[in-house]
């Protein structure tokens, strides 16, 4: 949904951020998870790069949303 909309891209990111977590529980998903976390850190790249060094936490990531989605 987030797609739909060019401000919706920090929501993206944040839902990609979350996917990467629940793939990475099973086993057999760690491909997607790798790939979400690719996208997730290329859309913060895009969203706000002086972001690049910061860690890979849900806190970096929901500081991208300036409202939410429900």
């Amino acid at each position: 949904m987030s797609e739909m909309f060019p401000e919706g891209e920090g929501q993206r990111a944040r839902a990609l951020y979350k996917l990467s977590g629940v793939y990475a529980v099973e086993r057999d998903m760690l491909d997607k998870s790798e790939a979400c976390r690719e996208q997730v850190l290329s859309l913060r790249a895009n969203l706000r790069p002086e972001l690049e060094d910061a860690p890979f936490e849900e806190a970096e990531f929901s500081e991208l949303c300036p409202w939410m989605l429900w």
